[in-house]
């Protein structure tokens, strides 16, 4: 969509927002091809009755990001449907004000090209409406949940379904991968062994991921959930055979940031909060910040965090360890009073608010992926700089959302920056204007719904002092600034990439970790998760069925309260991979006896 925006917006004299769209928010992109997709699936209009048939494919499936990314991606043509709609609504205001000042500004009437490019957005903005429609038709579509039988992924479960409940998405199965058989022969175990043996001659061979100092950690035969257990894992990741790879970031006496992402259900989290614990059992004060909107950094420390405040984590030996699940609601909402305010009647500024300025501050109330993560984000990293919270963090750990949504979190900052910049020079030029206008002011106050402002419609004789809306709102710019240098400073900030052995999470870590380098983001260390260890005890496979066998108990009540089915599948013993591997899993889904009608 980004050439047709630009070329949109240019048209309807909003330049100064065009190429802000150079980097678009996080989701829209996904979900303009999932529109575009439906588009060609469905035939490119719709029929008389407003419902468009399938074009030879009888099934449509989408393979959709991790949970928190998802929500957003589900709630985005909510978000998009008010931005086009704000920017369509220009269009009579515009050509009102062309009709008034042609005459005195002459030029070229460029009516006909606002039109022409307003029906075109138009026409976006239908699609959009019908993907919308389509995600919520029951008789069409259909949310496969799929989760795996730990306490973490039930309670993300859980959230997910509520979520998906309340949008209004239609949901009734729920498939849980990776069980494990009791039973299983230790044969078992060494097949998998060697499958993760053949993925790990990668990293010794030429894949980036090779440059980084690795930890690699056992793939524990328990779930590490809560302080005690956390500190064993940090044990084993950050101390050991693998100190000498984190001696300086552990012994580094300067303020450090390190930011903790990798492919979904890898084990970010765990990973995250283990080295929090170490930064603090070595003394460091430690704040540990979750921005993934699926939060489950609470269910690891076993720690209440819901009230998106600063909460202190205890059990730990050392120094102070606080952590948070960032709540954004407060913090958008200050945002929004912030571009509200620049097209307010304060300093004059009546053509502005009658243009509609205070319309672009409605378009947050449903905001794309990553704005609220990072907009609280960028709050807490101020405070904590500036010892807000009464201590002093010497480490700030932050648990990202899985890789895309964390590679946009990262350029946003650049994205509000230089929403802000044209917002900002886009009301300078409506003051402007009308000034220089005189008396057409008063004209211009009529077309845009103003009063006119300055009763006599001349400039005022002073210029006001800047309106407090605005250096707000500059002091906000400032702030997204900082929270850019910071994350591109490698003396202070670093991005530990995490993954386990199997090809498709090396491969998403190595894609990770080129673009990171492709934004100027340090990038030294890596865990590498879940191995399965030369010596395992016999009874290691029935510990880790054990574990799992709880949690499948918590996922069938969860179904039934639900009213969703429950399909599972086993833990494989290799990779499952092209259509040979697919179609075992496929076997395993399907062939799956029918749930209770209980």
């Amino acid at each position: 969509l980004g050439g047709l925006a630009e070329e949109v917006l240019g048209q309807l004299g909003l330049d100064e927002f065009a190429d802000i769209l150079d980097n678009v928010p996080p989701g829209l992109d996904e979900l303009l091809a999932l529109a575009e997709t439906l588009a060609v699936v469905r035939g490119a209009e719709p029929d008389s009755d407003g419902a468009a048939s399938l074009t030879g494919f009888e099934r449509v499936v989408f393979d959709t990001a991790p949970t928190g990314h998802t929500l957003r991606l589900l709630a985005f043509p909510e978000f998009l449907d008010n931005l086009l709609g704000k920017v369509v609504a220009l269009k009579a205001r515009l050509l009102a004000a062309i009709g008034l000042l042609k005459g005195v500004l002459g030029g070229n009437d460029p009516t006909d090209k606002i039109e022409a490019a307003v029906a075109r957005l138009q026409r976006w903005r239908d699609r959009v409406a019908s993907l919308r429609e389509l995600l919520t038709d029951e008789d069409v579509t259909d949310f496969v949940v799929v989760g795996i039988p730990s306490r973490l992924a039930v309670a993300e479960c859980a959230r997910l379904l509520s979520a998906l409940a309340d949008q209004g998405v239609p949901v009734s199965h729920l498939i849980v991968n990776q069980v494990v058989d009791g039973a299983s022969s230790t044969a078992y175990l060494d097949r998998i062994r060697a499958e993760q043996g053949r993925e790990l001659k990668r990293l010794d061979g030429s894949s980036p991921l090779g440059e980084l100092a690795l930890s690699r950690l056992p793939f524990f035969d328990l779930e590490m959930r809560g302080v005690f257990p956390l500190q064993y894992v940090a044990s084993q990741a950050f101390r050991g055979t693998n100190a000498d790879a984190w001696e300086d970031l552990l012994a580094d006496q300067k303020d450090r940031f390190v930011l903790v992402g990798g492919k979904g259900g890898v084990g970010k989290t765990t990973t995250s909060a283990s080295l929090a614990v170490q930064f603090a059992t070595d003394g460091h004060s430690t704040l540990l910040v979750s921005t993934d909107p699926a939060h489950s950094l609470g269910d690891a420390l076993e720690t209440d965090l819901s009230s998106g405040e600063v909460v202190r984590v205890e059990g730990v030996a050392g120094a102070s360890l606080y952590a948070c699940e960032v709540k954004v609601d407060d913090a958008v909402a200050e945002f929004k009073r912030l571009v509200g305010g620049v097209s307010s009647d304060e300093g004059g500024a009546a053509s502005a608010q009658g243009l509609g300025l205070s319309d672009f501050a409605d378009i947050f109330d449903a905001v794309p992926p990553g704005v609220d993560e990072l907009i609280a984000l960028s709050k807490i990293v101020a405070l904590a700089q500036r010892d807000a919270y009464g201590i002093h963090f010497d480490r700030v750990v932050i648990d990202t959302a899985p890789t895309g949504h964390t590679l946009r979190l990262l350029t946003f900052p650049d994205f509000l920056d230089r929403f802000i910049t044209r917002l900002l020079v886009l009301r300078s030029r409506f003051d402007g204007a009308a000034n220089m206008l005189g008396g057409a002011q008063q004209l211009l106050g009529k077309v845009f719904g103003g009063g006119g402002g300055g009763g006599g419609g001349g400039a005022p004789a002073d210029a006001p002092d800047e309106p407090t809306a605005v250096t707000k709102l500059k002091e906000f710019q400032a702030q997204m600034q900082a929270l850019q240098a910071l994350l591109h400073d490698p003396e202070t900030t670093e991005f530990c990439i995490v993954t386990i052995a199997t090809a498709l999470s090396l491969n998403e870590a190595e894609r990770l970790l080129l673009e990171l380098r492709r934004e100027g983001i340090a990038v030294r260390r890596g865990v590498v998760n879940r191995l399965i260890a030369t010596d395992v005890a016999d009874g290691y496979v029935a510990r880790l069925a054990n574990g799992q066998r709880q949690c499948l108990a918590e996922l069938d009540d969860l179904a039934a309260r639900c009213a969703v089915d429950v399909t599972q599948v086993p833990y494989f013993d290799t990779e499952l991979r092209s259509v040979y591997g697919l179609r075992a899993m496929g076997n395993a889904l399907f062939d799956a006896p029918p749930p209770s009608s209980s």
